[in-house]
């Protein structure tokens, strides 16, 4: 998660990262000797890794000093980075100072220019979240597609029954009126594709004989190829049956921007396992041939290749 949000913010946010650091300096919140001591690429990089380390997609403090449950939540993902990042210890210091320690004062003046960077930040932590993880890393980590959901996490794997009966109990106890809705706009895939994505794990052998055999037969095994076969394949056992016909898996409305000559050689290979014979022949999950019909959705950017390369995949 980390990675693929230090990907977007380094790759696609950098001049809103440079924006935001300026913003730092022009609020005066450091003294000359501070601001003399650290390097100023130090403290952006803090910056950064602040925002991208943000484990939510944002904070919603307006005033300076934070409540006490904010400012500790802060104050733990500030020490999160400075352990996992060492050498930016002394300039996440002076954020932790910043946001924390001078707030306590009770200085109006330096309160509501601290008070504009933190909310700035915040401004900020909600996009890379959803670019970062939304439309990134939903759409290359595939150990569960099913996870792979807005409201839901990648890095959940399952619970037993007991801790699904506390879950349910703290509920009813914290959140008594609370609606769960089974679909939103940012929803990937509907209520029944993502429940017969949820039988695919009373199915774990045949699942893995499955994919073996597809693979066998379509001698899969070059990266990115290898991660997006076992994506078709579980897209194609759990989608709706519908008449079947075909569509080129690239054609006008496809940008080949900047990764062109990366991606064609792979775009071409999963053109040709997709019209081999071979991906009808049956398995055990699936006893008869069936004809395929796929589509593919157009992409935005280059950085949006795993949304071009997540094809639904429909039985007929």
């Amino acid at each position: 998660m980390r990675d693929k949000k230090a990907s977007i913010l380094y790759e696609h946010m950098r001049g809103e990262l440079d924006n935001l650091y300026r913003f730092f300096l022009e609020l005066n919140l450091l003294d000359k000797d501070q601001s003399k001591a650290i390097p100023p690429e130090t403290v952006k990089t803090a910056i950064g890794e602040f925002l991208i380390q943000c484990p939510v997609y944002r904070y919603y403090g307006n005033h300076l000093p934070l409540s006490e449950s904010e400012a500790t939540a802060v104050q733990s993902l500030l020490d999160k980075i400075s352990t996992s990042k060492p050498k930016l210890t002394t300039a996440l210091s002076l954020l932790k100072e910043v946001l924390l320690t001078k707030p306590q004062s009770g200085d109006p003046a330096y309160n509501d220019r601290a008070s504009r960077f933190y909310q700035r930040c915040m401004q900020f932590t909600g996009p890379l979240m959803a670019k970062g993880v939304e439309d990134t890393l939903m759409y290359t980590y595939t150990r569960f597609i099913g996870h792979d959901e807005v409201g839901d996490s990648p890095e959940f794997f399952g619970l037993t029954v007991d801790e699904f009966h506390q879950k349910m109990i703290d509920r009813q106890v914290n959140w008594p009126l609370a609606l769960n809705a089974t679909s939103t706009h940012d929803t990937k895939r509907g209520e029944d594709v993502r429940s017969r994505l949820n039988v695919l794990t009373d199915l774990a052998d045949e699942w893995v004989e499955e994919v073996r055999v597809w693979q066998q037969l379509n001698q899969v095994g070059e990266a990115p190829i290898e991660m997006m076969s076992t994506l078709f394949i579980r897209r194609w056992l759990v989608l709706t049956p519908c008449p079947a016909r075909t569509r080129p898996l690239h054609g006008k409305r496809i940008s080949l921007t900047a990764w062109k000559s990366i991606w064609r050689k792979h775009l071409e290979r999963l053109n040709a396992i997709l019209r081999t014979p071979t991906l009808m022949k049956p398995t055990k999950m699936r006893p008869k041939r069936l004809p395929v019909c796929y589509w593919i959705r157009s992409v935005r950017s280059g950085s949006d290749f795993s949304r071009f390369i997540d094809a639904s995949l429909i039985l007929g």
